[in-house]
């Protein structure tokens, strides 16, 4: 193995931006960090990859050789750090000694889409970092490659989300700041209907017949959706609920609806053979 190229000064200042969201935007890029991210992100979209950083300690770990002959098969440019210098960039309270960057997803347009996914999710002002990474992991689980998400939401590239994705981020399209006035102008025209997510008083998820197009609305963790939301949808659904627990996670709530159209839909693609 040649010698790796020590991490310049300047790279590490700028890599230690990436923790902030202005940075990440001015840079154009997010910082990924741990081992199974980076063997999701080599697997699927090597040639997005713009940079690695490893430890020390990293390198005399049972993954080296491994990593090795990723970084020398797609010739991804790999720079060496102290431990010091890794746990200044790095988010994680225990560092695993590796993090890279990837590309944000950049300036596209919502009115570029196709307009062909039976499914697209749009959250209005999602605030958990974490649950907002589990709902791409969900999501994406289910087929779902797109999120769209509104005006105040969390930052989708903030490390937590990155790290809760479980790498299902490099897969999916995320639209961030996009108003629902804009959303609805978009797809109301192309037989999407729209159905907002409630606690109670909408229907039954099991009653539910979900359509060949549909825009699944989610609200904020604590508040739900707002009364803007509920009146430009086109139908309310609630999960039934059997218990005493006050509320569902927005997650395990995005799951849950998720799998119940997917079933749907396969149903009728069975019927039809």
């Amino acid at each position: 193995m040649k010698p790796l190229s020590p991490l310049s000064q300047n790279r590490l200042k700028a890599l230690r931006k990436l923790k902030m969201r202005k940075y990440r935007r001015l840079q154009g890029r997010y910082l990924c960090e741990g081992w199974r991210l980076f063997t999701a992100a080599s697997e699927s979209h090597p040639q997005k990859i713009d940079e690695i950083i490893v430890s020390e300690n990293f390198l005399n770990s049972g993954n080296r050789d491994r990593f090795l002959k990723i970084t020398a098969d797609h010739k991804l440019p790999v720079y060496l750090c102290s431990a010091v210098e890794m746990r200044s960039m790095s988010d994680e309270t225990t560092p695993q000694g590796i993090l890279f960057t990837m590309p944000v997803t950049g300036n596209i347009s919502l009115a570029d889409d196709t307009y062909s996914d039976s499914v697209i999710v749009y959250f209005e002002n999602i605030s958990d970092p974490g649950n907002l990474g589990t709902i791409i992991r969900t999501a994406l689980w289910f087929g779902v490659t797109k999120i769209i998400l509104s005006p105040g939401s969390v930052d989708p590239y903030n490390p937590k989300t990155v790290r809760s994705s479980a790498g299902a981020i490099f897969d999916t399209q995320i639209y961030e700041n996009i108003s629902f006035s804009l959303l609805r102008s978009l797809y109301a025209d192309r037989n999407y209907r729209f159905i907002a997510t409630t606690p109670r008083d909408g229907l039954d998820l099991g009653r539910w017949v979900p359509g060949p197009k549909s825009v699944i609305l989610f609200g904020q963790e604590a508040s739900g959706l707002s009364q803007v939301l509920r009146s430009g949808s086109d139908q309310q659904i609630s999960i039934l609920r059997a218990g005493r627990s006050e509320s569902l996670n927005l997650g395990v709530s995005a799951g849950i609806i998720l799998y119940h159209i997917q079933r749907h839909h396969l149903t009728q693609e069975s019927a039809s053979l």
